[in-house]
């Protein structure tokens, strides 16, 4: 029997390049029984061509326009330019999969048909987050390495590309929620992310702070208003220097407050509690 091959979305930059050849797209042949189909998108927006492995198809994507775009952006054009509403992976550059990790996804799903998005785990390293042992369900899931239901992302018309960058995974995953479907954590699934981990220097500001922190405040505003927006505008204040905080919340309040894309629908009933600074808890009722 010929298995139906697995979409797998990557972007990258032309430094990635090396970890995506000789890295990633070996371990994606390890990865799954299927065929894997490997759709990459450099944002540098620079042609340079590789293989994959004999089960790894590789279609390389142009970026669209000139101008810098973002993760969630380019995973909509990705999505877009393959023509197919089929469940699809996104993987991260800096991710290596294990054997077997996306059919552990796969399998999964099968067993939870309603499922919008199943994230798998990263090891050694993941931002602190909470899931229920039983169920698997989870707050959020993260866009390093994650199972997307196709029919969701077209339904909801993908990630919000006003993130640019951090965030949009979380946006994504209460929308599912929102939408009556689940989102589950997958621990037997799991990527090597060779991320910074919990290394960063006190006295260096990272782009993930920054870019976290000023998308904090628009999934604050998205999803709980005007008094959302002010608890988030708290949260900043409490967690940076004064200067620092004075410059994301002008960053937000100039060029991005009004390009969120906000809910079609009033939620009446919580669903998520926020505990601190981009920590979160499911709260359903």
């Amino acid at each position: 029997m010929t298995l139906k091959p697995i979409h797998v979305q990557i972007v990258y930059g032309s430094d990635d390049v090396g970890l995506v050849a000789d890295h990633l797209l070996p371990g994606l042949g390890f990865s799954t029984e299927r065929p894997v189909i490997a759709w990459c998108l450099n944002y540098h927006q620079e042609t340079i061509k590789f293989d994959g492995p004999e089960n790894v198809e590789v279609r390389f994507i142009d970026r669209v326009g000139d101008s810098p775009t973002g993760f969630g952006a380019n995973h909509n054009h990705l999505f877009q330019s393959r023509g197919t509403s089929d469940d699809f992976v996104i993987l991260n550059p800096d991710c290596l999969a294990m054997p077997g990790s996306i059919d552990r996804l796969l399998s999964r799903k099968l067993g939870r048909p309603n499922a919008a998005i199943i994230e798998g785990r990263q090891w050694p390293f993941e931002h602190p987050k909470e899931y229920d042992a039983s169920t698997l369900e989870t707050p959020w899931a993260s866009g390093a390495f994650a199972l997307i239901s196709g029919d969701f992302f077209a339904e909801c018309e993908g990630f919000d590309d006003a993130f640019f960058l951090y965030l949009e995974d979380v946006d994504l995953s209460w929308r599912a929620w929102f939408s009556g479907r689940e989102v589950i954590y997958e621990p037997e699934a799991v990527v090597i992310h060779f991320s910074n981990g919990p290394f960063y220097r006190s006295d260096i500001r990272s782009n993930e702070e920054y870019y976290g922190s000023r998308n904090f405040l628009m999934l604050m505003r998205k999803f709980f208003g005007a008094d959302g927006e002010k608890s988030g505008i708290r949260f900043v204040r409490r967690n940076f220097p004064a200067a620092i905080a004075d410059q994301i919340i002008a960053d937000y309040e100039v060029s991005y407050r009004d390009r969120v894309m906000l809910p079609r629908i009033v939620y009446t009933h919580p669903q998520v509690k926020v505990l601190g600074f981009n920590v979160f808890h499911e709260m359903r009722s």
